[in-house]
């Protein structure tokens, strides 16, 4: 599979579960697609990897986190990072960065 992040640099890495979540939309050739969902406060999921958003009006208290969710597996693992939404705009401008050396051969 394609990927924008090299899983080998993951061991110390806190936002890995971010970073594995965009290798798998990349990879799938989703990810153009997934960073305009993102920037317009929607939501991403896929098999393996699934990004929400705080619902604030959610009667479910496990939607009442900081701004943004990520879930590497299953819904249900309990490998899953809530990030800020500065975290999450750092990420997604190296995310960005990546992916337009991947793709202009640079």
């Amino acid at each position: 599979m394609k990927e924008l992040y090299m899983q080998s640099l993951f061991d110390n890495d806190p936002f890995w579960i971010v970073k594995m979540y965009f290798n798998r939309m990349y990879g799938r050739g989703v990810l153009v697609k997934v960073v305009n969902y993102l920037l317009n406060g929607i939501g991403y999921g896929t098999d393996g990897g699934h990004c929400a958003f705080r619902e604030i009006d959610s009667y479910f208290e496990e939607d009442h986190f900081e701004v943004l969710k990520f879930i590497s597996g299953i819904p249900t693992d309990d490998k899953k990072i809530i990030i800020s939404k500065e975290e999450f705009n750092k990420i997604l401008r190296e995310t960005i960065d990546l992916y337009l050396k991947n793709t202009s051969g640079g």
